[in-house]
């Protein structure tokens, strides 16, 4: 990208992704602290101000058990559809929002369920709230990509039944079960039978897994890869532009296996852990010094000159070329709105093709700058997009409508600011 997006950047120019996070107001004092999240540009950077703690990040880990402080009826009504007497409850847009000390929350179930949440809590709580759930991906302790093994072969049979269908779980994804009623019959049926299932599986209550084989691997011609697209977290405040390209990578095969190299950041050999093994230090170091590309892996202080120039954003060409030098597979950078049957498209395609998103940080406030990288790893066909934020969690998946995409509020922090889209990194094909 060929301006600078940073904290004096301008806000219609095309944009360098910055490792850059907003992050939620703590404690009585409700003092804002914000740090931004990774990308930069060639001619010039896309920076803000150094992150020396992700606070955000660590405050909704300290909410990770909040379902266990409130009561069971909250999980209930939130996570089960409000006992089924409304089906529609579980497939509307929903949200939960949390005060740091995660003592109040709000909720909401309707187009503008984020927003409204926030709002909910924040008039409880007296002090910045922060989103603590979209769509009920917290209501269970396993993902679509890790389901435990005392169920998989129940999930198996869930993914290549036909027609309209439902997963249930427990909270504690100890017990489980699904519902397949053929084309004919309603998804609401779908819904209450897969549940009713999972409950006389055993004595704790169950929600809703997936619809409609949601979460499900992909086959050639389906469009979730979920199973296959790495989600890892950035190891530096600017890396969110190499943790894209080292799970991009990973989708296409690359393994690094050649590259290990025995430093704090890197672990090649441990591709799949949270941190895709360190390898986007391998990613930062062939594109600032292609000469020494150990660089940024050996260097650990940022204190260090060669680590400061390790830890800044990348354009969007050099996360093109990243891709194309690890695995040959050429992308391109759009610097237009890519519409839903195009994105569609892209991430149905053969089977399906990861696409980054560069958003930037916008908003009413000084420190809504710089800007940051997500992934998407397909979407259910029916205007839900799977999106990965490598400053929210590992091995998790937001489930977004498109205009969640082009007005992105990330989950670990709101502080005010919402991401849009600035730049995509689509297929060469595309």
């Amino acid at each position: 990208i060929n301006a600078e997006y940073g904290e004096e950047r301008h806000p219609k120019m095309p944009t360098k992704l910055v490792a850059s996070a907003v992050l939620a107001t703590l404690a009585i004092a409700a003092i804002m602290v914000v740090t931004h999240r990774g990308a930069s540009s060639a001619a010039s950077s896309f920076q803000g101000q150094q992150a020396t703690q992700l606070i955000a990040t660590a405050t909704r880990s300290n909410c990770t058990n909040a379902w266990s402080k409130y009561p069971a009826q909250l999980w209930d009504e939130y996570c089960n559809g409000k006992g089924w007497q409304d089906t529609a409850h579980v497939l509307s847009e929903s949200s939960i929002a949390l005060s740091a000390d995660c003592t109040q929350y709000g909720e909401a179930v309707n187009q503008n369920a984020v927003s409204e949440a926030v709002a909910k809590c924040e008039a409880k709580a007296h002090a910045p709230c922060f989103t603590f759930d979209v769509n009920r991906d917290t209501c269970f302790s396993c993902n679509a990509t890790h389901i435990p093994a005392k169920l998989e072969a129940s999930w198996a049979k869930y993914c290549h039944a036909p027609g309209v269908k439902s997963f249930a779980m427990s909270r504690d994804c100890r017990q489980g079960a699904f519902s397949s009623n053929g084309t004919a019959d309603s998804k609401e049926r779908a819904i209450t039978d897969g549940v009713d299932a999972c409950n006389a599986d055993g004595s704790e209550p169950c929600a809703v897994f997936s619809v409609d084989g949601g979460g499900c691997p992909n086959s050639a011609g389906s469009c979730d890869f979920r199973s296959r697209l790495p989600t890892c977290l950035q190891i530096k405040a600017e890396w969110c532009w190499a943790t894209a390209v080292a799970e991009v990578a990973r989708f296409y095969g690359y393994n690094a296996s050649s590259k290990v190299v025995a430093t704090k950041f890197l672990n090649a050999s441990r591709y799949t852990d949270e941190h895709c093994g360190g390898v986007e230090c391998l990613i930062a170091g062939e594109t600032f010094f292609p000469n020494a590309t150990n660089t940024c892996c050996a260097n650990e202080g940022l204190d260090n000159v060669a680590m400061k120039t390790c830890d800044q954003g990348g354009t969007g060409p050099q996360v093109v070329d990243a891709i194309q030098n690890l695995t040959g597979v050429r992308y391109k950078t759009v610097y237009t709105a890519v519409s839903p049957s195009e994105l569609d498209a892209i991430l149905c395609a053969g089977g399906g093709s990861p696409v980054i998103v560069a958003v930037g940080w916008q908003g009413p406030y000084s420190w809504c700058t710089g800007g940051h990288a997500l992934t998407l790893g397909g979407t259910n066909g029916r205007g839900k997009y799977y999106l990965h934020d490598p400053m929210d969690r590992a091995q998790h998946y937001q489930t977004v409508s498109y205009e969640e995409l082009m007005h992105y509020i990330p989950p670990e922090a709101n502080g005010g600011c919402w991401g849009e889209p600035e730049w995509v990194i689509i297929p060469a094909a595309a």
